[in-house]
């Protein structure tokens, strides 16, 4: 979701993040900034926490002595860089520069020129919250903070556009209120988004060119936004028309170089061109005109600002036009509070003059009109608020210049009224009927109920409430916050939760929102705001609250006959309010059960519990107060007050009186079973064995008694130690078996069957020698091979196995005329497997490779037959006919100095065929440090580390990785993975699919043999036979011959760390021999649920 790409900064190379920290690297990353909570450095990495609780997590980023860069790309795919200036004692960013980048291709490739100037400085809140400040530069989009600690904090996201002297285009990506001023702080503009798009707000004066406004946006939560935007050319060119004949008009306008358009009345084009320098043009038409012909010319500035003249042909020379002024008769503000100029003519109402044009004074102070309005003679002044009855007005009129101006007081003909000095109206020509005199506060007291009542001298405006942070409350001295305001008649009345309480000490404060009058503010019916109320005590006499703050206390508890858990109080409780299930934690013979329902009666809180809770257990419980304060859902009086919290208690055992019991005992689980032939191994459901009598090993409740069924028949019984363990030991026939098992408690409860255990029993054969064979398709037909503890690795044609899994040594020959060179195999993987390898050539032609173990002990089948996967000659391509191939092997029982006798094996092969398919090896296999990552490929490859500290990344196939004796790290990737990290602390991670990580005996006397500790970063939980991404544990080669499911947790241990989300698996390889001692051997990370050995174990995910 979140895509992390990483850039070298000035050649645009993409970087990895194990690499990233030896360059100069730029982080992008894909989020947009109002979903970003806080930004926070943990140690090396840099967290990005979002508003939704993801969190984005870039490894290193403070790693390195070169510069890191953090680039955000948004939705709209616009690009900033991040600049931290501080971080606090806890690592959060509290100042970040937010840098818009224009060009993000340029900026990596280090063009300086693609980075603009800081347009928002982030500033961390409370708790890191970041929150956006406008920084400074022009116009085009913003965002801010604000001081909301609760729900939204985040302002809206607006952004303007001025079309042309009077229209302002705002987007908004929320429902907000917008008020536009000028430098000046004087509101020019306003307008209301009822959800997130765009507003069209038409101003009530022109702007000038150049001039820059101020915009602010309001969400619903309060939180604003400020953005500056300054205007270009928004002066529409003046244009004068003159008709030269019926196929030309001269055009003149102050602005040369505007382009020209003249249309007929049918909008058909009928002549263009450009005013020349001159600031004129003549059109020659291209259709002619005639008297009375209505046209339209239109003139378009550079800055597309339009002037349109609609004329009316009048090729014959017109009468003298009007050229008298209009005149001022009187003024007067009428009943709705609007100033009234009386003209003793008709004005033009199209061309109306600016707010600007006038100052008008109410009280002695400076008030800017909200609009003017021409009609008829009268030219209208509205004010918000409106003026009020009584109120002293002044007023003055500028007329634009001496001319006759475009917006300006004039008659139709265009003719303007000349400027009005400062004026003082009559008193008796104010007519207003509005009211203008504010509420006065008369006093305050607390009721019954709790609620703090402000007392008025007149009826409020109840639909523009106060907000509840224009209130400063304290209770006892604790600030409190009013749950709610309401206004009703002439009070103000708040109310908390909870209410206040009989004697508790009051303070109360209001504080008006600002000088003027406002949207929601304690007001009257016209909009008269109160004035602020400052800090004041609240006398004891005017608190007349009757609320009971006496919580109920807790006496005692039991079980009752029915098992139910009874807690007793010392009065009648809240039936209707009950406390959550949740709010208890009960435990029954350690086990943590859950409420089945919680019930109120009388004085008593009654847990009920299914199954209920049965004669002879233990119990304790214990009970969590959602709060400190008085709850919905809680143990509480009838008033309301919440009975506190019980600690953990334990009950007594007389105080359970329950005669219940009809529980049936949990099913029992096979864990496993044990073969006792031959070599002794552990067997998991599924497995094969030639043993017909195996241990079963298994769990149930203790002291039950356990029936085996074979095929579904019971074929016997078997007791449940204090432990819960249990074994059995069936007598089975050479077939598959299906063995299930139940268990019947002291009370003769039975539970249900257990899970299915499968197994097939196979006849034991007789020992053989070794098998060796050099052919075509070698591993096809192979019968058993899995039984004798192959791993199959690949069709090799070069097999070399015995059925005892311990041979000694294995030789290869070519005897041949030609002059063999080396052979080749993986030295990496012969240092990881423990073998030695020695080369030999002959006289008279050919070579031979001889495999034996270093510490001259015996080699399993896998280790030897991946090492021969790995061995070729290239020079047998040129060998001809009289060529022999011998492939040798000894395994435990045999006498290395002599070819023959038991234990000992040989293949000579002669088919040219055959023998050239050592010319090259069997498996793709990589041990050089230059071909370790893998992940692209997509077939199965096999990789082997060296003594350094490896990274090992394997492809999409099933892959075999391991690494040498450094501190490496392994990425399975996708497909069934083998990970043997080999020596060092090693960080494992499989990837999708059924991963295996091996352990082998590297240091015969190390508590872990060699291995270290490893990290697997995603470990599986799951049933191996069910679920196909279920990883698994080898620790086959580290444990001694007596260790069995029945003892493995003498072996094994396992502890969950639920905070950190890991489990460790530490290991003692004697189990309770005392030669070694537990040891952590694998630390499994990012594991949110909680894991136990007999899970692993069950899952069939341990591998001993």
């Amino acid at each position: 979701m979140n895509n992390i790409n990483i850039y070298e900064k000035g050649t645009a190379k993409i970087l990895s993040p194990e690499t990233a920290s030896n360059f100069h690297a730029v982080y992008k990353v894909n989020v947009d900034r109002e979903n970003i909570s806080k930004i926070i450095r943990l140690n090396n990495n840099l967290e990005i926490t979002l508003n939704n609780g993801e969190k984005i997590v870039i490894e290193d980023f403070f790693v390195g002595n070169k510069p890191h860069e953090l680039v955000i790309e948004n939705s709209k795919s616009e690009y900033f860089l991040l600049k931290f200036n501080e971080f606090n004692s806890e690592g959060v960013a509290t100042k970040i520069d937010y840098v818009g980048i224009s060009n993000f291709q340029e900026y990596i490739t280090d063009d300086p020129t693609s980075v603009v100037a800081p347009v928002w400085a982030w500033v961390a809140g409370g708790a890191g919250i970041i929150a956006l400040a406008a920084a400074g530069g022009g116009g085009g989009g913003g965002s801010s903070g604000n001081n909301n600690s609760h729900g939204d904090t985040v302002g809206p996201v607006i952004n303007a556009n001025i079309k042309d002297a009077l229209h302002v285009s705002i987007n908004s990506n929320e429902a907000s209120n917008i008020i536009i001023r000028d430098k000046d702080g004087k509101q020019i503009g306003s307008g209301n988004l009822t959800q997130m798009g765009e507003l069209n707000v038409t101003l009530t004066r022109p702007l000038h060119d150049g001039e820059t406004i101020f915009i602010t946006a309001t969400d619903k939560s309060g939180n604003k936004t400020e953005l500056s935007i300054t205007a270009g050319d928004v002066t529409a060119p003046t244009v004068n028309v003159d008709i030269i004949d019926n196929d030309s008009i001269l055009i003149t306008s102050n602005e040369p170089g505007s382009k020209v358009q003249i249309k007929d009345k049918a909008g058909n084009i009928i002549g263009e061109g450009q005013i020349g320098p001159d600031g004129k043009v003549e059109i020659i038409l291209k259709n002619p005109v005639n008297d009375g012909d209505n046209i339209k010319v239109i003139v378009t500035d550079d800055a597309n600002n339009e002037t349109v003249k609609d004329v009316i042909v009048d090729i014959n020379p017109p009468s003298p036009a009007d050229a008298t002024a209009p005149i001022f008769q009187s003024a007067e503000v009428d009943s709705t509070g609007h100033l009234v100029l009386h003209y003793n003519e008709n004005l033009d109402d199209g061309h109306p003059p600016k707010v600007s044009d006038f100052s008008i004074t109410v009280d002695g102070k400076l008030v800017v009109p909200n609009s003017v309005t021409v009609s008829g003679t009268d030219v209208t002044l509205s004010f918000v608020p409106p003026i009020g009855i009584d109120q002293a007005v002044t007023f003055k009129y500028s007329d634009p210049s001496a001319a006759n101006d475009t917006d300006a007081i004039q008659d139709t003909a265009g003719n303007d009224a000349a400027s009005i000095p400062e004026t003082s109206l009559a008193p008796s020509d104010n007519h207003s009927t509005i009211d203008s005199t504010a509420p006065v506060f008369q006093s305050a007291e607390v009721d019954s109920t709790g609620h703090l009542v402000l007392h008025y001298n007149e009826n409020l405006d109840d639909g523009h409430p106060p907000k509840v942070s224009d209130f400063s409350i304290t209770v006892d001295g604790k600030l409190v916050v009013p749950n709610s305001v309401l206004v009703s008649g002439t009070d103000v009345t708040l109310s908390f939760v909870p209410p206040i309480e009989r004697d508790q000490a009051v303070t109360f404060k209001y504080s008006d929102p600002s000088a003027a009058n406002d949207t929601d503010a304690i007001q009257d019916i016209a909009g008269n705001d109160a004035a602020s109320i400052p800090e004041t005590s609240l006398a004891p006499s005017d608190n007349h609250s009757t609320i009971d703050s006496t919580a109920p206390v807790f006496q005692s508890a039991e079980v009752n006959t029915a098992g139910q858990l009874l807690l007793h109080y010392n009065e009648a409780l809240d039936g209707v309010n009950k406390p959550n299930v949740s709010a208890f934690t009960i435990t029954v013979n350690g086990q943590t059960v859950v409420p089945n329902s919680v019930t109120i009666s009388g004085s008593d809180v009654i847990l009920s519990f299914f199954p209920a809770i049965e004669a002879g257990k233990t119990v304790t419980f214990k009970y969590t107060d959602p709060t400190a304060g008085n709850d919905a859902n809680a143990i509480q009086d009838i008033a309301g007050n919440d009975a506190a919290s019980i600690p953990v208690t334990n009950l007594p055992p007389a105080d359970n009186h329950s005669m219940v019991d009809s529980t049936a005992p949990d099913a029992p689980i096979i864990l496993g079973a044990e073969d006792n032939v031959g070599v002794s191994e552990n067997l998991y459901s599924g497995a094969k064995t030639d043993d017909s009598t195996p241990t079963l090993y298994g769990t149930a409740e203790k002291g039950s008694i356990i029936t085996i069924y074979v095929d579904g028949v019971k074929v016997g019984t078997t007791n449940a130690d204090n432990l819960g363990k249990w074994s059995y030991e069936p007598t089975l026939t050479y077939t598959n078996h299906i063995i299930t098992a139940t268990a019947k408690d002291a009370a003769g409860n039975v539970s249900g069957l257990s899970n299915n255990f499968n197994l097939e029993v196979y006849a034991p054969s007789a020992d053989s020698n070794p098998l060796v064979i050099l052919k075509q398709g070698a591993l096809l037909g192979l019968i058993e091979a899995d039984a004798l503890g192959l791993l199959k690795l690949d069709n090799q044609p070069l097999v070399a196995l015995d059925a005892n899994n311990d041979l000694k040594k294995v030789v290869i020959s070519v005897s041949t005329l030609i002059n063999l060179g080396a052979w080749t195999a993986s030295d990496n993987l012969a240092k990881i497997l423990g073998l030695k390898i020695v080369q030999k050539g002959f006289i008279l032609g050919g070579s031979e490779i001889t495999i034996t173990a270093i510490d001259g002990g015996t080699m399993s089948n896998q280790v030897i037959m991946e090492f021969l996967a790995t061995v070729s000659n290239t020079s047998i391509l040129g060998v001809g006919v009289g060529t022999t191939t011998s492939i040798k092997a000894w395994d435990s029982r045999a006498d290395l100095s002599v070819e023959n006798g038991v234990g000992y094996s040989e293949a000579k092969v002669t088919s040219l065929v055959d023998i050239k398919l050592l010319s090259a090896s069997a498996a793709t296999y990589y041990d050089n440090v230059n071909f370790y990552d893998q992940s692209q490929n997509n077939a199965s490859v096999r990789i082997y580390g060296s003594t350094d500290n490896d990274i090992i990344k394997g492809g999409h196939k099933n892959d075999v990785l391991r690494g040498g004796d450094g501190i490496d790290k392994l990425f399975g990737n996708e497909g069934n993975d083998l990970l043997d990290g080999g020596k060092g602390d090693d960080i494992l991670t499989g990837g999708s699919g059924s991963d295996t990580a091996v352990y082998r005996l590297l240091v015969s006397n190390d508590a872990t043999g060699g291995n270290g500790t490893d990290t697997w970063t995603d470990f599986h939980m799951g049933n191996v036979k069910t679920d196909t991404e279920a990883d698994k544990i080898d620790i086959r080669g580290l444990l001694d011959s007596d260790a069995n499911i029945g003892n493995i947790q003498q072996y094994l241990s396992l502890t969950y760390d639920a905070i950190k989300h890991e489990a460790v698996i530490s290991i003692d390889r004697d189990g309770s021999k005392n030669v070694y001692h537990s040891t952590e051997l694998l630390i499994l990370t990012n594991q949110n649920q909680s894991v136990s050995i007999d899970e692993l174990i069950h899952n069939q995910q341990i591998l001993f």
